[in-house]
């Protein structure tokens, strides 16, 4: 027989990258990797571990990934609500970040953020803010995978006085995090109206030659478009072909409004979107046509935004959503199923972002996987495993959460992080910030 480091044997797996449904099965992983997926009694037969997890009432599943958000600004969750996204921004949250944000602000915001994001069964956070190397250094600590983005801005911060030194401070970061398992960098730039031409060119010749993925805003509201080819005489996303960023690096964050020409560049260069249905609800910004985009064989994945615009950092209900309102906007209760919607939180979103370790469960896979307990009062009876995941489930019935092999929660008790000390952090800086 064969030691490994332990054996999750739950109710159900969600295996392999087609996410069927396997019952009495067992998991058996060895130093970090998925090692055996195979019946109870031939994991049983075959390996041996002083520890196992049997958690019968379980559905193990891959973990899930949040396509784009902005960790630290769980700080400012609920700082501006019920205001459209020009106004929140250039009078709420711009002001309020100048005045602030420092790396304590973003240490302190990530630290919140992954603790919430570990607990609702996150694996993988993909991110753009200020300080990435505090968002680096605080997903190391927690033992959390992350891709890190490389904010990229024309106008100055505390953390860089102009698209160059972002990039130079950026690249920085990533040579720190180039050879790390857990932790990879991405190009952010902001958007096409906050990035100068000459910084996207820049951008573009370096993610070529480094082979890095590039996060951008896109299309997030009618007005941004339409502002934008007022004063350029062209779209964002031709201007972005134009620059050499179209490609399958790219992932377009929002694309709430496109047209037909616009969906023959996403489809034609191989862009990979990320729909972020709440922030777009809750902002009136807009919606994306994901149902559109995937009958045009376009890789959609899902993300939270950041908590102050969404408020949580939900991904299961950011999938139940994406799921209600492809159904309503398209008229048609048939369009994106729940195995669909699964899809865009887990082998969708490792695609778009070249995690080629992750995104689901199968032999050679890091054990990045999450167990819910299906035996609650939400989710009994259960006829889908899936469909009652996205249409019943909670996070409150997310139980562990492993990263690599490594548990980070277990029993709903985070093991790499201190929730108390959070929580005063937290609490120091509301206080701060609410004095107006």
């Amino acid at each position: 027989m064969q030691e490994c480091e332990f054996i999750v044997c739950p109710g159900n797996i969600i295996y392999s990258n087609d996410l069927k449904i396997l019952t009495n099965s067992a998991c058996a992983v060895n130093d970090g990797k998925i090692v055996a997926i195979d019946k109870k009694d031939n994991i049983n037969n075959k390996f041996f571990s002083k520890k196992i997890f049997n958690l019968p009432h379980h559905i193990l599943s891959p973990g899930l990934i949040n396509s784009h958000t902005h960790a630290a600004m769980n700080l400012l969750k609920g700082y501006a609500d019920d205001i459209a996204l020009s106004p929140w921004l250039k009078e709420h949250i711009w002001p309020t970040e100048a005045k602030f944000m420092n790396e304590k602000f973003v240490y302190d915001g990530t630290k919140l953020a992954i603790a919430e994001m570990i607990k609702d069964g996150i694996t993988c956070f993909c991110d753009m803010y200020f300080y990435p190397n505090m968002v680096a250094k605080v997903a190391k600590e927690a033992s959390m995978r992350a891709m890190i983005g490389m904010l990229v801005l024309d106008f100055p911060s505390k953390w860089a006085k102009n698209a160059d030194e972002y990039i130079s401070r950026g690249l920085q970061v990533q040579d720190t995090y180039k050879h790390d398992n857990l932790i990879k960098t991405m190009f952010a730039p902001h958007a096409c109206y906050t990035v100068s031409d000459s910084a996207m060119e820049k951008i573009a010749t370096i993610s070529y030659e480094l082979d890095l993925s590039v996060q951008i805003h896109l299309n997030e509201t009618i007005s941004e478009g339409e502002l934008y080819q007022v004063k350029h005489k062209i779209k964002p996303l031709q201007k972005l072909e134009q620059l050499g960023l179209l490609n399958d690096n790219l992932i377009a964050v929002h694309m709430a409004h496109f047209d037909n020409e616009e969906l023959e560049l996403l489809q034609e260069y191989d862009v990979n979107i990320v729909h972020c249905p709440q922030s777009n609800a809750k902002l009136s910004s807009g919606y994306c046509d994901i149902h559109k985009l995937q009958q045009n064989n376009i890789n959609v994945c899902i993300g939270t935004d950041g908590a102050a615009s969404n408020n949580d950092l939900d991904i299961l209900k950011e999938i139940q959503t994406a799921g209600f309102m492809a159904k309503l906007f398209n008229k048609n209760a048939k369009v994106m199923p729940a195995i669909d919607l699964y899809k865009m939180a887990t082998v969708n979103a490792a695609y778009a972002y070249k995690l080629e370790n992750t995104g689901f469960l199968d032999v050679g896979m890091a054990a990045d996987m999450i167990a819910i307990d299906m035996n609650k009062i939400q989710t009994i009876p259960c006829y889908d495993k899936i469909g009652a995941l996205i249409y019943s489930a909670g996070t409150q019935q997310i139980t562990h959460n492993w990263v690599q092999g490594k548990l980070l929660m277990e029993n709903r008790q985070l093991l790499t992080m201190d929730e108390d000390k959070i929580k005063e952090n937290v609490i120091m800086w509301q206080n701060k910030i609410n004095v107006k």
